[in-house]
């Protein structure tokens, strides 16, 4: 069966170029540059090639200048232009790295048009060719662009983002400090104030440069009224972390009750008969949820954004000394039960040494917990205290009736399960 042929059969053509050259050539449509950066790189690319070596593990140290010279690939085209001595590429119009210096009566960025980095001296040089400035005869201007090194907005621990922000648009600083300092004029352009600034992130705010922080107090703010503390948490992580805050510590104390609230939760609902309110210690809870959230999205702490640093040493729930006998105690069981203890000969009994004999649990609660209607809330006082048993039925009968001696109401929670 025959298809109809149509036009979309034909390759595309030059009838010119074809009748020039002789040959089928095919014509393509470029409408992007980097169309032409492929077919130019297209034409001296080199054959697929893989390389490896076998070396000593030990001495196997990266050498680049050796895998420089190796990788390297030299096409029989950019030979020939090497070898008639052609340039092989071109640049237009000239490109001058900028450093954090400083030059007077202009942009930072407009210095490369009317002077020239000496670098062997290490100091700027006036241009000598040029179009001559009407203002400043002795001055030439060349088409020369100034390119400032890229820098992140969030990089708010040295000043960078800030300190470069200022230099495109402050005229004529002399010095670091003097950049610093935003001179406040009225419609007339008469100075009205000059204002010294403690940081860079100071002037580019007084100069209207850089955004407040209303949108983020807004986004959190609604987020208050819906979201659980949990989801106001990683809120928080994220503008701290993304959205270069200005200042994170107003925020945070904004809001600290409002990403602390299900910790207040849960401790009023362990402790029904305490009056427990917000604390240190319930905000150094989400002080270290939140830097380990923080931490994972940047990888820095909480004092590079001025927020206080969580406290992650605890007390001890048991004490070193209640550890030790703990673990000889479990050794001594241990050893029973392999047979390593001796017995008595006269009574067939093992006897394990002992400070003072209790007649009864009673006796051994009041001994061990003496005053414990008032001291149950004690910590450090708990700490150093232990009741070890072989049977977890003694264990069970002891806990429940040192709870029965706890002051207030008991309350019991059922559980439904399958």
């Amino acid at each position: 069966m025959l298809e109809d042929v149509d036009n979309s059969w034909v390759v595309p053509y030059s009838p010119l170029i074809c009748r020039i050259f002789k040959a089928h050539i095919n014509v393509e449509y470029c409408n992007s540059v980097k169309s032409i950066k492929y077919v130019c790189k297209y034409v001296t690319k080199r054959s697929d090639t893989a390389m490896f070596a076998v070396a000593n593990e030990m001495t196997n140290r990266l050498d680049e200048v050796t895998t420089y010279q190796q990788g390297r690939y030299i096409s029989s085209s950019e030979t020939a232009r090497r070898l008639l001595d052609f340039p092989i590429h071109q640049r237009y119009p000239k490109l001058v790295h900028l450093a954090t210096l400083l030059q007077k009566t202009l942009l930072y960025s407009e210095v490369p048009r009317h002077f020239r980095w000496d670098a062997s001296q290490k100091v700027w040089q006036i241009r000598k060719k040029g179009v001559p400035l009407a203002d400043f005869p002795e001055y030439v201007t060349d088409n020369a662009l100034g390119r400032v090194y890229t820098v992140h907005p969030n990089d708010s621990s040295t000043g960078s983002f800030h300190r470069l922000l200022l230099l495109h648009h402050v005229r004529g600083p002399i010095s670091f400090e003097d950049l610093k300092t935003v001179i406040v004029r009225d419609e007339d352009g008469d100075i009205l104030e000059i204002k010294p600034c403690s940081t860079y992130t100071e002037a580019c705010q007084v100069l209207g440069l850089l955004e407040d922080d209303s949108d983020w107090y807004e986004a959190m703010e609604e987020a208050a009224v819906s979201q659980s503390p949990a989801q106001l948490r990683n809120l928080f992580a994220i503008l701290v972390a993304l959205c270069g805050l200005k200042k994170p510590i107003t925020l945070r104390e904004n809001h600290k009750e409002d990403m602390t609230e299900d910790f207040l939760h849960e401790a009023r609902r362990n402790n029904p008969t305490g009056n427990i309110e917000y604390c240190d210690a319930l905000f150094n809870n989400t002080l270290l949820i939140l830097e380990d959230k923080i931490l994972s999205i940047t990888g820095h702490k909480l004092a590079l954004y001025s927020l206080p640093e969580s406290v992650h040493d605890q007390p001890e729930l048991i004490s070193s000394k209640c550890l030790n006998i703990i673990g000889k105690f479990a050794n001594k069981l241990l050893q029973i039960g392999d047979g390593k203890v001796p017995e008595d000969p006269s009574t067939g009994l093992i006897i394990m040494p002992c400070g003072q004999i209790v007649n009864s649990p009673d006796e051994l609660l009041s001994k061990m917990y003496p005053n414990i209607q008032q001291n149950f809330k004690d910590q450090d006082w708990l700490s150093h205290r232990a009741i070890l048993t072989s049977r977890n039925d003694v264990v069970k009968t002891l806990n429940v009736t040192i709870q029965k001696q706890h002051p207030g109401k008991e309350y019991a929670y059922k559980h439904m399960g399958r």
